[in-house]
């Protein structure tokens, strides 16, 4: 536990500097919505097609739907077996996910496939999350060959392409995930009323929902993970009253139990 609280500091302290908070925060939906129309914009400039384009709500649509396939794809054994444990899928799904959207913010899905960039997404973030690789020890990663196979590309589709990716999210491959403070809050709770064991329990469980959930929104992008990691732990209060019925504290103890004594003055 105070491993955890450890590292949700850590975390939160390197968010304040990180290129995260600089280059891909925004003050107002409408900043966000600006830079894809730009990314639109530039598409249908170039674009010879006779097709009709996109509406900006398919184009959210065709990402959304991927990034469903990414999420079943980061549990695949044959991928890595690593992945078969839930603390490894769900930390190369959040980064892939959250690479994927970075570049499709800046570019459109009708001028790059998502189907090609999803299993490039997977592949860059295996590795920015050193993801053991026990088939070549000392490597981290997937196996591209399987990758390729499951996603029905040719592998050198995905390695040809990864510069490319990274270029398009001007190399900026860290990513600061609201599951980090979202564990500081919980291990807080534990270490306050150990005896609510069950009730964390649930809530870690509601609240990883939460998380995944925001990721078809644009949250990451308008609120610092710390934020998100709060309101879904609000929300994991609110699911586990809500189903269990056993949630017997009110809102302003949960907060005062959550918080260290230094966030509340």
């Amino acid at each position: 536990a105070a491993a955890r609280r450890a590292t949700w500091r850590g975390t939160m302290a390197g968010f304040v500097g990180s290129t995260q908070r600089r280059e891909w925060l925004f003050e107002t939906q409408a900043d966000i919505d600006a830079v894809r129309n730009k990314a639109r914009e530039v598409y249908l400039a170039k674009s010879t097609s006779e097709r009709e384009p996109l509406s900006p709500s398919a184009e959210a649509g065709f990402l959304n739907l991927y990034l469903a396939l990414m999420r079943k794809l980061c549990t695949r054994k044959d991928l890595n077996p690593c992945l078969t444990e839930a603390k490894y899928s769900q930390r190369v799904y959040l980064s892939a996910a959250a690479l994927f959207k970075r570049f499709y913010l800046k570019h459109s899905v009708m001028a790059v496939n998502p189907k090609l960039m999803s299993s490039v997404a997977i592949f860059v973030a295996s590795k920015v999350v050193e993801l053991p690789l026990p088939s070549n020890k000392g490597l981290r990663g997937i196996e591209v060959e399987a990758l390729a196979k499951l996603a029905k590309l040719h592998p050198s589709l995905i390695v040809d392409n990864e510069i490319r990716f990274l270029s398009g999210i001007d190399f900026q491959m860290y990513v600061h995930h609201a599951n980090g403070p979202f564990e500081g809050f919980l291990s807080q709770l534990e270490t306050a009323k150990p005896e609510h064991g069950a009730i964390w329990a649930s809530m870690r469980t509601f609240g990883n929902a939460f998380l995944e959930e925001t990721l078809s929104t644009d949250a990451s992008f308008l609120y610092p993970p710390s934020r998100i990691a709060f309101a879904a732990l609000l929300d994991a209060a609110a699911m586990t009253r809500e189903q269990t019925g056993d949630a017997p504290f009110a809102v302003n103890h949960l907060i005062a139990w959550a918080l260290p004594a230094s966030a509340q003055v």
